[in-house]
Order: structure tokens, then C-alpha cells, then sequence
């Protein structure tokens, strides 16, 4: 190996400190290490190394395979970074040891496995590169402390230093680093930080649309953009009733209480941990009885995300996670959960659960105000009781607006001209309007977004959830409670589904096995896979073991040619077996692990110079047809023999 001493065994350890893998990092940090001052070494054939690489290979596809069974996504992901050390050290150490002290590049990659005809093969030393596999490795684990950052200066330092120029001095060499490593660390911190920034930005821009990656703190509406609003058909949420029940018809995310730039917000939404029963339920308030209930199947991006819950839940079941907790105006987050949610939400219907009503709930926008108040004025909202108010509402929509994806025109005020001009919009826009036109008329109401149920899948046997049925929905304060009103026209469902592409039934199968497997890799919490992990690798056992036959079957053919029975490759006829045996019986045999010329330098005190320096001949053209692809000439062949057949005599 040509990497400094100690330096391997340094990052190995760094490596295992990171990663809290010492226990293996030690031993293999020993064990190369120890190979460059151990005498032992071994002849490994260019199709051994091909067999070890290949070993190591599907180790690692066996250990990938198996980490993204039983855990996170990312987190697996992460884990098969940390072990590419563990599962490609057998392959250094077999460089450590072997006698050439290099792999042949053809033994590392499937499509270069058939040896040269025309030029000797290039072999590399894989010490540096295993170096740097260590460094990667360690930063899929470093939670990014000074340490690591000063860990990863010194071994990089460490092993860039026989590299320098000779002809720079070594201070000035330091200093360079040094000022390297300064500027790199303040990059790094600059660059976390933008990170920060651009992760934040994306998603306050892309996940304040209803029931798309639903943020409990703002929600940006598309009031006002032109052009068409483009809804996928993928399947968000499977919702199971009770038997002989229908399901809730919404189910909620989140709500909210300021509009403020075509831009609704939540005041005050701290979320509070939600108590964990000791049957592992959650209680979210006192419960009902006979409750109803609806089994949710959703999926959680790394483990956490909000619920979709139906109004007057007070109890959720059957969800593993660390913690759940609720915000102000009612929205519910899991952390730590599994990937694949199914939990039940028992309920109650007639149940208020939402924070009294603030000031906030009250609050129109200065800029709204004179359309607002104009079409109160002729609906004559102010002189109505609250309930009748509610219901004028509703017949205002529904009578005299209609439901579009598409908006053609863009105002200084989108809500105005929906009101007063083109009465046409989708969900958002009724929404809007419904609350602020309840506040003008002072009712407390809240924009509220979430899902639609209304379609049943004969294929998976519930009612499935797709992307165009996120909504948004009115919650009005009338009496003493909060009240649900959806101005949307009850055509919209209509219109969402008349907009399905016609590969929609290929992509619900496809959605279908996704959900099944992952139903299955999350069925038990802590290990998903569970026994029936073992079938599975049963493909790669079966490959593992017939790549281990034909090494069996390779060592076989070794003995075979060593005990003269027939000759299976190029050298293997070798007459310098035949000296060497003669040796043997003077008690100089080579040892099984003993490279050739290491034998000849062992005997050599014992030898007269002149068969010595033949001797070193012999082993030199043996060498060379045993190892070399292009073999010996004729002329070189006979010279072996002949040579050999000469010195056995003496």
C-alpha cells in the first residue's frame, strides 16, 4: 500500500467514531495495518480478486436491500453510505496481503473480466481511494461539529503531505492548507446557511396549497394566477368507514385566520404535545359515546406531516410514533412516525373541538373592504340573524357563480372581480370570499383546507383520496360552536373528474402495489420487514452461493494441477514446481502464502551464486508465464525448461 504508515488505520477509526461502527472499524484497522510489515502473503489469482470484489458487491447490494426494508428511506440511504467501508474491507486486505500488492483493474468491473491479448493489464493500488471511501463515509454520519471538520483537515493533511512539491518549502506548504481549510470551513457555514434559507423559501412557496405538503402556518393561494390550475390524479389518502356507515365528507388538515396578500396565515398556532394513552392511543379531548369511527391510510415524508382528520375527533389509534401534537386553531402533527400512516380517528359529528373565537376571526383586509361590503349590502347580511345569514350565503354561490380551473385575466383585486365580474373560481376563491364576507357581516369564520371523500375504488375496496380533491371550506362561529359551510358548487367533484387522463387506471394500479408493499414494510412498528425478510434474499443466497461454488471449484482445479494430474490454465505446468519440490525435500520448501521471490531471498544464504543467480532467473520467467497474460515467447518457454531440467540434477 502507498499510503503513509498509520494513515489507513487513522481513517478507519475516524470512520467507526462517526459512524459508532468501532467495533469493526478496529479489527480491520489492525488487520491492514498489520500487512505491511507481515511476512505471510498469498498468490491471488486475478479471478480471485474478481470473485472477492464480486463478494464484496453483493454484500453490499445484500445489506441495501435490507436496510431499506427495515427502515426510513433516508435514513437507509444514509446507512448504506456508512458501510460501504465495512463491506469493501475484505477486498483491501486482500491487497494487503496478496503478493502482488495490486488489483488488476479488469477484476474490478464486470466488462473488463476477460484479460488482454494485446498489452500487459494495469493493476491499481486501492489504498487512496479506500481512504477517501472512509472520509465519505464518515460525513453521511457527522452531525457537523468542529470535530469532524478538524478530523477530516488532519487526515486529509496527512495524506497529501509526501505528495507536496519538493521544491516548496514546508512552512510555506502549511500555511497554504491552513488558509484552505479556513476559507472551506467559512464556505461550508455559508453554504449551510443558504441552504437553510432556500429550503424554507421552497416551501413557504410550494407547500401553502391545500392538502400538497400542507404547512399549519400559511397557506398560499392561487387566487389570482392565470392560466389553469393543474391537479394530479395520484392517490393521497384510502379512507375506510365503518361497516355500513359512509365516511366523513371532509376531512381536515389545517385552518386558518388572516388573509393578508392572497395569503392565508395562522395567529397564535403554537402546537402543544397531545398526551399518549397507555394503550397507545392519543387523546385529543374528552371522547363521545357510541363514538363513530374511519380507518386513514396516508403516507408521512421521513416519518412526520399532518393528519387529515375528520371534525370532532378526540381520539386517534393505532399510529406508532414518538409524539403527536396539536396547534391552536386545530391542526395535528405526528414526529417519528412510520412512512406509511393507517391510524383510526374516532369522532363525533355534533363535537366542537376548535379554539373559541379571537379577534383575528373578525379581521377584513382594508384593500377587500368595498367590494366585501357591497355585496353584504345587497345580500342585506348585516340585518340577518347568524344562521339565516349562513344560509344566504350559500344560496348566493350556489345560484349565481360556477365552478373553473381556469382564470383567464389578472386584476389588481382577483377577489373583487370574482365577486362583482366573472363569478367564476375554483375552491380557493369560495372560500376566501365565504369567510370575509361572514366577517363583514360579523360572524368569526376560518379558511380551512384539507380533502374531499367522494370516490370509492372497486379495486382496493375503499375510498381513495386523489390530489385534485384537496379543498378548501368555510368554519363559521354561529351559536356557540364552529360550524362547516362549503360554498364550492357541487359541481366541482364533476368537473375535477371530468379532467382524469385515460392512463388514470394504470397509474391507480401502479399506486395500488405501492401502497400494498408499503403496507407491508410498515406493518410492524420497529421492524416492518419482520420473518418474512428471509424470503426475500433468497435470490441473493442462491447467487451468493453459486459465485462460491465456482471459488471452490477454482481451488480444486489448483490441487489438480499442482498434484500433476492436467493443467487447467497458463502456467500451471510450470517447471519451477518441479525444483521447487526438490527443495521441499531438503526441508526449504516455499510456504503456501510465500511469494516467489520472497522464497528465493529466504534460501539464498544457502545457495552457491552461481545456481542462486540461476535460480533468480527461473523465478523471474516463471513469474512471467504464470502471471503475465501475454505469457512467454517459445524461445523463452524452452529457456524454462531447459533451465530447470539442467538445475534439478544438482
Amino acid at each position: 500500500m502507498n499510503t503513509p504508515p498509520l494513515l489507513l488505520a487513522a481513517s478507519l477509526l475516524f470512520w467507526g467514531w462517526q459512524t459508532g461502527l468501532l467495533w469493526a472499524a478496529v479489527p480491520l484497522a489492525l488487520a491492514l495495518e498489520a500487512g505491511r510489515w507481515s511476512p505471510w502473503r498469498w498468490e491471488i489469482s486475478r479471478d480471485g480478486f474478481s470473485r472477492i470484489v464480486d463478494l464484496c458487491g453483493w454484500g453490499f447490494v445484500g445489506l441495501v436491500v435490507y436496510l431499506y426494508l427495515t427502515r426510513e428511506r433516508a435514513a437507509a440511504g444514509m446507512l448504506d453510505i456508512q458501510c460501504i467501508p465495512l463491506c469493501y474491507g475484505p477486498l483491501l486486505a486482500a491487497q494487503a496481503y496478496s503478493a502482488q500488492g495490486r488489483i488488476a483493474v479488469g477484476s474490478l468491473f464486470l466488462f473488463l473480466r476477460q484479460p488482454p491479448r494485446d498489452a500487459a493489464e494495469r493493476s491499481v493500488d486501492l489504498s487512496y481511494p479506500y481512504f477517501a471511501v472512509c472520509l465519505f463515509s464518515a460525513s453521511a454520519a457527522n452531525v457537523r461539529t468542529p470535530a469532524f471538520y478538524l478530523g477530516t483537515l488532519v487526515l486529509t493533511g496527512w495524506a497529501l503531505w509526501p505528495l507536496r512539491p519538493a521544491r516548496t518549502a514546508r512552512a510555506g506548504w502549511a500555511a497554504a492548507l491552513a488558509s484552505a481549510a479556513l476559507l472551506g470551513y467559512g464556505g461550508h457555514v455559508a453554504l449551510h446557511g443558504l441552504q437553510a434559507t432556500v429550503e424554507r423559501k421552497a416551501q413557504e412557496w410550494f407547500f401553502g396549497r391545500a392538502g400538497s405538503g400542507t404547512d399549519p402556518a400559511r397557506s398560499r393561494t392561487a387566487i389570482g394566477r392565470i392560466g389553469e390550475l393543474q391537479q394530479s390524479s395520484g392517490v393521497r389518502l384510502r379512507v375506510r368507514p365503518a361497516a355500513g356507515k359512509k365516511p366523513p365528507e371532509l376531512l381536515r388538515e389545517a385552518s386558518y385566520d388572516l388573509y393578508r396578500g392572497r395569503e392565508w396565515s395562522a395567529r397564535s398556532n403554537d402546537f402543544h404535545p397531545v398526551p399518549a394513552l397507555p394503550d397507545g392511543a392519543w387523546a385529543l379531548g374528552p371522547g363521545a359515546a357510541p363514538p363513530e369511527e374511519v380507518s386513514i391510510s396516508a403516507a408521512l415524508p421521513q416519518g412526520q406531516g399532518l393528519l387529515a382528520l375528520p371534525d370532532g375527533t378526540f381520539r386517534v389509534e393505532g399510529l406508532p410514533a414518538a409524539g403527536l401534537s396539536r396547534g391552536g386553531l386545530g391542526a395535528v402533527k405526528v414526529t417519528q412516525g412510520p412512512g406509511l400512516a393507517e391510524y383510526r380517528a374516532l369522532f363525533d359529528p355534533a363535537a366542537d373541538r376548535d379554539t373559541p373565537p379571537r379577534r383575528e376571526d373578525l379581521d377584513v383586509p382594508q384593500s377587500e373592504k368595498p367590494a366585501l361590503a357591497q355585496t353584504a349590502a345587497a345580500l342585506g347580511l348585516e340585518r340577518m340573524p347568524a344562521a339565516a345569514a349562513l344560509a344566504a350565503v350559500g344560496r348566493f354561490f350556489q345560484e349565481g357563480f360556477s365552478y373553473s380551473t381556469y382564470q383567464s385575466g389578472r386584476g389588481a383585486r382577483p377577489l373583487a372581480d370574482f365577486l362583482l365580474r366573472t363569478r367564476r373560481g375554483h375552491c380557493e376563491y369560495f372560500a376566501t370570499a365565504t369567510v370575509l364576507l361572514l366577517r363583514t357581516a360579523g360572524i368569526p369564520a376560518r379558511y380551512a383546507v384539507g380533502w374531499s371523500v367522494q370516490e370509492f375504488s372497486r379495486l382496493e375496496g375503499a375510498y381513495v383520496v386523489r390530489q385534485r380533491h384537496a379543498h378548501a371550506w368555510t368554519l363559521a362561529y354561529v351559536q356557540g360552536r364552529w360550524l362547516v359551510l362549503d360554498t364550492t358548487p357541487a359541481s366541482w367533484s364533476a368537473a375535477e373528474a371530468g379532467r382524469a387522463s385515460w392512463w388514470e387506471k394504470g397509474g391507480d394500479l401502479w399506486d395500488w402495489c405501492s401502497y400494498r408493499f408499503s403496507r407491508w414494510r410498515w406493518s410492524k412498528p420497529g421492524a416492518p420487514a419482520g420473518p418474512r425478510l428471509r424470503w426475500l434474499l433468497l435470490p441473493l443466497l442462491a447467487l451468493l452461493a453459486w459465485r462460491l461454488r465456482g471459488a471452490a471449484e477454482a481451488v480444486r482445479a489448483r490441487v489438480r494441477s499442482i498434484s500433476g494430474s492436467r493443467v487447467l490454465a497458463p502456467g500451471r505446468d510450470s517447471e519451477l514446481y518441479g525444483i521447487e519440490r526438490v527443495f521441499a525435500g531438503q526441508g526449504l520448501g516455499r510456504y503456501p502464502w510465500e511469494a516467489w521471490p520472497a522464497w528465493i531471498d529466504r534460501i539464498a544464504p544457502l545457495q552457491e551464486p552461481s545456481q542462486l543467480r540461476r535460480l533468480r532467473a527461473l523465478v523471474a520467467l516463471h513469474c512471467r508465464y504464470r502471471f503475465d497474460p501475454k505469457g512467454l515467447a517459445a524461445e523463452e518457454r524452452r529457456e524454462l525448461a531447459a533451465g530447470a531440467k539442467e538445475l534439478v540434477p544438482r
